[in-house]
């Protein structure tokens, strides 16, 4: 079923906040539909976390509205908020307490029948496969067991909708993709779930849609390969030399439309076949390339000609 026939999860109409008078989110609107992954996608200080919050009630915005499920967060904001789970990028747990302590305190906040609780606790610890650590104290566990545990306290009074603020950031890349695949059996399981990240790949793995975020604006919103279709480019050659010889490594590699992005050239509409071409053309400019690879489009190519800028460059 396509996105547009499927129910409205989320929708932020023109949604604004500000700090100081500094606009931090300006005119968000947005619509996230039932059983979707959606991500939001941007660098460290683009205004994800902050709209996420916005979206849980956890931040007032200062003008629009945001729905969940057809109401209004501002008019039935204790209601909605039982729809949600949320999962900041550091798990709101306390140190002194066990997981399963944790997990029981935010059961009775979410006023889950006592009766219910146990079941649920097990059913977690088997899925998220803590059994070696739902009886430690939080403060001695790993990053990655954190934000298993977090994710558990989440998801005990049983939501629709799951947030997760950069949930895989600092983590290790293999337990990074098992994350991935904690985040994929959710959805698969009819849970709507948003994410933001500033990660591409991770975006690209896991999301339907993904809105492009910067300095507090959504640049466009559309599926991943939609996305680089329209701004991405096509396949590329991108060549690294050092910085010296960036403009006699563009004067030797003329006939071939090369371009300087930033600090690499990139030759368009080329591939692997092209490659050792280059690499003479260079080689009798007495030009010793770093390193020659052929690029297809990603989501980065999308954010660079968004905003003329790399995701990390703000980092």
């Amino acid at each position: 079923m396509v996105l547009q026939m499927k129910k409205e999860a989320i929708r932020i109409e023109r949604l604004k906040k500000y700090y100081n008078n500094k606009p931090v989110l300006e005119d968000i609107n947005l619509v996230i539909y039932e059983e979707e992954i959606f991500g939001l996608l941007g660098p460290n200080g683009a205004g994800k976390s902050t709209l996420m919050e916005c979206i849980v009630g956890l931040r007032p915005y200062d003008y629009g509205e945001v729905y969940i499920d057809g109401e209004s967060l501002g008019y039935r904001g204790n209601n909605i908020k039982e729809k949600i789970g949320f999962v900041p990028q550091d798990p709101l747990l306390y140190d002194d307490l066990t997981v399963e302590e944790n997990i029981r305190f935010f059961a009775s906040m979410y006023d889950v029948p006592k009766n219910l609780v146990k079941n649920r606790i097990d059913l977690l610890t088997n899925w998220l496969n803590m059994h070696e650590f739902i009886n430690k104290k939080v403060k001695i566990l790993s990053g990655g067991q954190k934000r298993r545990a977090g994710i558990a306290v989440s998801l005990i009074h049983e939501p629709d909708i799951l947030i997760l603020d950069e949930p895989t950031t600092g983590l290790d890349p293999n337990i990074r993709r098992e994350f991935w695949n904690i985040i994929k059996k959710l959805n698969e399981d009819g849970k709507t779930i948003v994410i933001s990240t500033h990660y591409m790949e991770e975006a690209d793995e896991l999301c339907e849609r993904v809105g492009i975020i910067n300095d507090g604006k959504i640049l466009d919103i559309d599926a991943p390969i939609e996305l680089k279709r329209r701004y991405g480019g096509s396949i590329k050659i991108v060549i690294h030399v050092r910085t010296r010889f960036l403009e006699k490594a563009l004067e030797a590699l003329a006939e071939y439309n090369a371009e300087l992005h930033i600090d690499r050239i990139i030759i368009p509409d080329r591939d692997e076949s092209d490659i050792s071409e280059i690499k003479k053309y260079l080689l009798a400019n007495d030009i010793i390339p770093e390193s020659i690879e052929v690029k297809m489009p990603t989501l980065e190519d999308v954010f660079i000609h968004l905003t003329g800028r790399r995701l990390g460059d703000n980092e």
